[in-house]
């Protein structure tokens, strides 16, 4: 009997390490075929999607990619994206490296970065996501929603994992919004030059690594003026770096005609920081400085200013909120104004900063002039301040120019 029992436990212990490292096996195997996916075929969390739709003309429509205008014609989705999600996480905790996923659409100039931490925590980034009145911009644009199939989107439909985001580990914090970008040409009766009205001529992915994703976009200006063409050229280059809680976003302006050309840059927010849809809560910072009311920051004295979740009293709001902020900072031609207020089109300095969903910072470059063959370059960092653990008051990370696209 004593005999046959060991035998019979060896078999089973014998079975039992063949099941292990067939289950073990079968791990590696579905991790590799994941990492090929994701790798090789550009498979990511965002675009593990089928959408069916029925298109304009009736015929059914296969895409990974729902536009906005086809979201009331999807039939159904067959959605996979919670399963790279995992793979995501689970790299960072075998790895112990954060991991730098990049979900690009070159036809149509949108995408999502996204950063999965060790800790447990993201960092995303959505361009040309959003839709205007006038039509949806396509290119290195800040703002939108993740697609419609992203597990993300449908475990927070609180909609803060929208324009530049921060997952805590329990909860999203939305940090930045679509941000409000715009050309006002002087010699067109100030018409305002969004977005939408660039002409998107393509896009390239400059780097991809863990390391470190840029990407640039180009795009043209064609207007009339009397007998005399606008001809402007826009070269757009944005980096994300592994670790960092910031983008670098660089926007060259070229003059292709023959005139000069004279306008304003505008480049602001309304950031809704903390949580989407509201302002509540929010007043503005820069070094040393928090501000409770409309007012403007020196941009030669300070290089950097922010919107902070914190409360304002002057408002009648406790000091508590989310307490997280965000940060633009200026590393190369200084702009003319800078300015926090409830409003884009007038400041007030005896005037609390109070709305409930428009309290905004501003960036203005007056009297620009681009001459004919001549280039100009606005390079900026944005992302997000983490509390200073004596003060508690927001501070900027340390910006780190890239050596590409910088």
């Amino acid at each position: 009997m004593g005999e046959k029992t060991q035998r019979t436990d060896k078999n089973w212990t014998g079975f039992a390490l063949k099941a292990l490292l067939i289950a073990f096996a079968g791990i590696i195997l579905t991790v590799l075929s994941i990492a090929s996916a994701h790798w090789i075929f550009g498979i990511t969390s965002s675009n593990a999607v089928l959408y069916f739709v029925k298109a304009e003309d009736g015929k059914l429509k296969v895409t990974n990619d729902l536009r906005f205008d086809e979201a009331s014609r999807l039939l159904f989705m067959v959605d996979a994206s919670c399963v790279l999600r995992f793979f995501e996480g689970f790299a960072t905790a075998v790895t112990h490296k954060p991991v730098l996923e990049l979900t690009w659409n070159k036809e149509e100039g949108n995408g999502i970065i996204k950063e999965y931490r060790p800790d447990g925590t993201n960092f995303l980034i959505v361009l040309s996501r959003y839709s205007e009145q006038e039509g949806s911009p396509r290119g290195l644009f800040i703002g939108g929603d993740l697609p419609y199939g992203d597990v993300e989107r449908w475990l927070d439909r609180s909609r803060n994992n929208t324009g530049i985001a921060f997952y805590d580990g329990s909860s999203w914090r939305h940090i930045w919004c679509s941000i409000n970008e715009a050309l006002t040409i002087k010699d067109l009766d100030n018409l305002s030059i969004g977005p939408w009205r660039w002409r998107y001529m393509g896009s390239r992915v400059l780097k991809s690594t863990n390391k470190e994703i840029i990407l640039e976009s180009i795009h043209e200006l064609r207007i009339v003026r009397g007998s005399k063409p606008l001809h402007l050229m826009m070269r757009r280059f944005l980096s994300k770096r592994s670790g960092d809680d910031y983008i670098l976003l660089k926007v060259e302006l070229k003059n292709l005609a023959d005139e000069p050309v004279y306008y304003n840059y505008s480049f602001g927010d309304e950031p809704w920081v903390g949580e989407f849809g509201n302002s509540i809560g929010d007043v503005g910072w820069t070094e040393g400085k928090v501000f409770r009311f409309e007012g403007y920051v020196s941009p030669l004295k300070y290089r950097y200013a922010g919107i902070w979740d914190r409360g304002n009293p002057e408002a009648g709001e406790p000091e508590r909120f989310s307490n997280y902020a965000n940060f633009i900072e200026w590393l190369d031609n200084t702009p003319t104004v800078v300015y926090f207020s409830n409003s884009f089109t007038d400041v007030d300095e005896n005037r609390p900063l109070n709305s409930f969903d428009n309290r905004i910072l501003n960036l203005l470059w007056l009297y620009q002039v681009l001459m004919p063959g001549e280039s100009k370059t606005y390079t900026l960092a944005l992302g997000m301040a983490r509390p200073e653990p004596h003060t508690g008051l927001p501070m900027k990370p340390d910006v780190i120019l890239s050596a590409e696209g910088s």
